[in-house]
């Protein structure tokens, strides 16, 4: 197990990003979540975490001189902000990653599987049960909350101005604040094909491909996709190659 500590306020911590580590990466494991700078020093040295998660937005937390007391830093760190106004401190603090929260969930993968290689360069297993985890799940916000998605149960992606409609296998439908450029990267998955500018499907779950009324998509849940002409041959091309 990849034990983290993140230095965070409670409601960020419990609310989005522990439930975003521990539904896509099992491989993880919250041994603290540390929100007062009381005892901060004394909780990190007893947790001896491999990683720690530092919120550089939360006020009440001296993030940075929380690393100066901390000798011997065994422990790989990663800090999280809204912005970039951080970097130079980051640098002059020798901190592994800087990751943005506005793409939180597109740089965790590559940081923690970067991270896991530095800590722990023989024991590719685990690294490749961190790939693993990459590749099934992905978490999107909706003005409901935060949805924890399996990718296979993703039929189709229809882009909606600056938002998209995500429609899964159990008959709902999710409305996300992303563009669909964006979803197409959390996924990066070879088995969904933009058929469209507007339009992402995945290919697990096509039923036919209609040539008539300039060609269309029958998806598994009895929708119509539209193929736009310039790409219909390298979808024929690639479903020729995956049947």
């Amino acid at each position: 197990m990849f034990n983290y500590v993140i230095v965070s306020n409670e409601i960020y911590a419990s609310v989005y990003f522990i439930p975003l580590l521990e539904s896509n990466y099992p491989s993880l494991s919250c041994i603290g979540c540390i929100s007062s700078n009381e005892k901060v020093i004394d909780t990190i040295n007893q947790l001896q975490p491999d990683v720690i998660f530092l919120d550089a937005d939360e006020s009440d937390l001296e993030v940075f001189q929380i690393l100066d007391h901390v000798p011997n830093r065994t422990f790989k760190t990663v800090l999280i902000s809204e912005s970039e106004r951080y970097a130079l401190k980051a640098i002059q603090n020798r901190l592994d990653y800087y990751i943005l929260k506005s793409n939180l969930e597109l740089q965790l993968g590559t940081a923690l599987k970067n991270l896991y290689f530095m800590s722990f360069p023989n024991k590719l297993s685990k690294a490749m049960i961190l790939s693993d985890d990459i590749k099934t799940r992905i978490s999107i916000r909706s003005s409901r909350g935060l949805f924890f998605i399996d990718k296979e149960s993703i039929i189709r992606i229809e882009a909606d101005g600056s938002y998209c409609n995500v429609y899964l296998t159990n008959g709902t439908k999710q409305t996300v604040s992303k563009p669909l450029c964006r979803i197409e990267k959390l996924l990066n998955s070879s088995n969904y094909f933009r058929t469209h500018h507007s339009h992402l499907v995945n290919s697990n779950h096509i039923v036919m491909l209609q040539y008539e009324d300039g060609g269309y998509l029958q998806m598994s849940d009895g929708s119509q996709v539209p193929i736009a002409r310039r790409r219909r041959r390298n979808l024929i091309s690639y479903m020729s190659c995956t049947a």
